[in-house]
Parts: C-alpha cells; sequence; structure tokens
C-alpha cells in the first residue's frame, strides 16, 4: 500500500491550506491546559477560493469552552457570484485497482 504526505495530497487534490494565506492571524487551535499549543484545524481551500475569496482566518480564544481544548477557527471570505468562472469537469486518469485482477497487476509490476 502506497502512502502520502499531507502536502502530497493537498497538492494532488490542488488544495491550499487557509493557515498558509496572507490574511491569516492564527497562533494556535488547541490547548491542553493552557501548557501544550498546537494547530491542529485547518480549512481547505481551492486555488481560486484561496486566491480570491479569503478575507481573513482568525482564531476565537475568547470563549469559554468546557467541552473540548480546540478553539473555534474562523474563515471570512467574499463569496459574490462574480468572481468564479465555470470550467468545464476535469478527469484525471486514475488506474483503477478495485478492477485490477491479476494479469493487470503482473503488466503493472513488468512496466
Amino acid at each position: 500500500m502506497s502512502y502520502c504526505t499531507v502536502t502530497q495530497f493537498l497538492e494532488h487534490m490542488l488544495l491550499m491550506l487557509a493557515d498558509r494565506h496572507i490574511k491569516c492571524s492564527v497562533d494556535y487551535t488547541y490547548n491542553f491546559n493552557m501548557q501544550r499549543f498546537s494547530y491542529l484545524d485547518h480549512f481547505l481551500l481551492s486555488g481560486v477560493l484561496f486566491d480570491e475569496s479569503v478575507l481573513s482566518v482568525s482564531v476565537r480564544h475568547d470563549m469559554d469552552n468546557n467541552i473540548s481544548y480546540h478553539d473555534p477557527l474562523v474563515m471570512s471570505m467574499n463569496l459574490e457570484g462574480g468572481v468564479f468562472e465555470l470550467t468545464g469537469r476535469s478527469f484525471k486518469e486514475r488506474i483503477a485497482w478495485c478492477k485490477a485482477n491479476e494479469t493487470n497487476i503482473h503488466e503493472y509490476r513488468h512496466l
């Protein structure tokens, strides 16, 4: 079985992390007893939304959140209809391993 990193997955799916945006002001989204802090929660966006629509990405540390160590992540976006263009559906050919028989697998290994 082949594994990939999160970065490879995002690149393959053409997705962007909102925390990479210049208008992101998030320092952490998770804290454990105000001693350990991490950035665990994320928004994933298409390239068009990332480039054209993000107004801000922030976190709310001011809430009394007794049921979770995660603070709410907030993203504001401008989603006016004129920003986007409809394009044809893109198709990326992939191997359907669930449909492969032993001969297909042998031929693939040989390549």
